[in-house]
């Protein structure tokens, strides 16, 4: 039965891909608008989740570089360790005894840390036991290293055993020790931002931004 005032009932079409095909065949003069509609959409949509990937890793880029250089860190670390090998012991000690210009008091404390690491075999052990000597006793011991054409001394590598000898945990201390550095590893450790690498970052992004909204507003349009 009809409805009061003649309206009509909307239903659903009985003929679902014949109207598709009706729509096509009405669009078909624009056709090429609509498909570069959506070529554009579907680019500056790609765009749109290219970039706050590439963002992260901008982000990274600048927070790694305000931290010390960790890895030159350890490797000044290692390359002074090289002076307390076994080895390098058996060849300094001799001179460092009949040395006359170290204190007798540094050699009798030298002589009864011979004793101490002769009962053993752990080298970590034996190097923490050095450590513990007069500065006039690893001043002799050790020799100037080079480390990415900065010629550290053995004064400014007994300063670095000196500061960093008691790792810690808090970030805030062991910035203020850095601080303290000879200059010569300081150079090598400091915060450093690479800033080509920011510079091809903000270009990229900038790049990204400005030709996705392009797209965008062409599609709109």
């Amino acid at each position: 039965m009809p409805r009061p005032g003649g309206g009509r009932v909307n239903e659903k079409s009985k003929d679902f891909f014949g109207s598709i095909k009706r729509l096509l065949k009405h669009l078909n003069p624009w056709k090429y608008v609509v498909i570069s509609a959506l070529v554009l959409a579907m680019i500056s949509a790609i765009l749109s989740l290219i970039a706050p990937n590439k963002l992260s890793d901008f982000t990274d880029v600048i927070t790694e570089g305000l931290k010390p250089n960790t890895a030159k860190l350890e490797e000044i670390g290692n390359a002074i360790s090289t002076n307390f090998t076994k080895e390098n012991f058996e060849t300094k000690i001799p001179n460092i005894l009949i040395d006359s210009s170290i204190p007798e008091e540094d050699i009798r404390q030298l002589q009864e840390v011979l004793v101490t690491i002769n009962e053993t075999k752990d080298e970590n052990e034996i190097k923490d036991t050095f450590l513990s000597l007069p500065d006039t006793i690893l001043l002799a011991m050790m020799e100037d290293i080079k480390i990415d054409n900065e010629i550290i001394t053995t004064e400014d590598q007994l300063v670095f055993i000196k500061l960093l000898s008691n790792n810690s945990d808090n970030t805030n201390e062991m910035v203020k020790k850095l601080d303290k550095l000879p200059e010569p590893i300081y150079n090598l450790v400091k915060p450093k931002i690479d800033m080509d690498l920011v510079y091809k970052y903000v270009f990229f992004l900038a790049s990204l931004y400005v030709i996705s909204a392009i797209f965008n507003y062409i599609q709109n349009f």
